[in-house]
């Protein structure tokens, strides 16, 4: 027997949230209930390509995208506002403009930057989670493009997003023809960049990055970053020889998930992740799904998925099918 008029309501359109509010959308044209997706920005963010905004390969606008553009004839409502409280036990999300009340809610809100406790690491660094960062950080690499002297950009996080952006930044030199004033640095704290990816991929990246010119130096821990971002150490000791300069530094390290107050609390991980089980739901609460990077999800193997875009679009269509069929249709 089908349940109707549920309220399934979707917060962040990101990968996740988009895909499976269209998804969903598309199941209910036609059909009774409702389908409301929350975000804070009136666009979609194509994070995977905000590196290539950073370096001038895009303009901001071209990884854009107006959510009203992608809901368009589709059962669902888009209310621009940011989430600031979730009420389980209430069926409630306070956002800053309005309460709503849900019978399905879907937790999507995506991730930040991580510091790791390091001093000086958010004050004298520029992170890249977004289209603004991106276009900072581009402003910024421009600047240097225009001295005439030497320069060291240094990249702090050796996983995709670090990589990525090297490499663009390499190719963005090297049209302006600065490659012999301005060189670029990735440091890792693990013993290889992409770590837990495919050795034969890895190793692949590495020779590319090194043809490009491109330091990496691995098993390198930051310590402590200072200066505005010019002085980024490497043990606890003051000292010249564990300090390298940096005309820019940029933090790519690490994501958390997005803070956000859930009261009564529900379990996360030391990273903000929220912890849920092999159907993306939370355990005390069977009606609240959380996906994408804001999500602990295991794989067989018990081991976190990493924060991709790819996993996040696999766990919405994955929910886009069992949340029609437990919950609108009532199977």
């Amino acid at each position: 027997m089908r349940s109707s008029n549920k309220r399934i309501v979707i917060l962040g359109a990101g990968y996740a949230g988009i895909f499976l509010a269209t998804n969903i959308g598309r199941y209910l044209k036609g059909k009774e209930g409702e389908v409301i997706l929350v975000d804070r920005n009136p666009y979609h963010q194509l994070l995977q390509e905000i590196h290539l905004v950073a370096t001038g390969f895009r303009t901001a606008n071209e990884v854009k995208i107006p959510i009203l553009r992608l809901i368009d004839g589709m059962n669902i409502k888009f209310i621009q506002s940011t989430t600031k409280q979730i009420r389980p036990d209430k069926n409630l999300v306070v956002l800053e403009s309005a309460e709503i009340k849900y019978d399905v809610l879907i937790i999507c809100l995506g991730a930040s930057t991580k510091y790791f406790n390091i001093k000086g690491a958010k004050e004298n660094s520029l992170p890249l989670r977004s289209i603004s960062d991106a276009s900072l950080i581009y402003d910024r690499v421009s600047a240097l493009i225009k001295l005439n002297k030497k320069q060291n950009i240094v990249i702090v996080g050796g996983g995709a997003t670090g990589v990525s952006l090297g490499g663009a930044l390499s190719d963005f030199i090297k049209d302006s023809k600065k490659t012999d004033s301005i060189s670029i640095t990735i440091i890792e704290a693990l013993p290889t960049i992409l770590s837990g990816w495919d050795e034969r991929l890895v190793k692949k990246v590495n020779e590319v990055l090194h043809k490009k010119g491109i330091r990496i130096m691995t098993r390198s821990p930051v310590t402590k970053v200072e200066n505005y971002g010019s002085s980024i150490y490497l043990s606890d000791d003051d000292d010249d020889a564990s300090k390298i300069h940096s005309s820019l530094t940029i933090w790519t390290a690490g994501v958390k998930g997005y803070d956000i107050r859930i009261d009564p609390e529900v379990e996360k991980t030391k990273d903000g992740k929220i912890i849920v089980n092999e159907f993306c739901q939370i355990d005390r609460y069977p009606n609240i799904f959380s996906i994408g990077d804001i999500a602990a999800v295991k794989d067989e193997n018990g081991k976190l998925y990493p924060p991709l875009a790819q996993i996040a679009i696999r766990e919405a269509k994955y929910l886009s099918k069992l949340i029609p069929k437990h919950f609108i249709e009532g199977s």
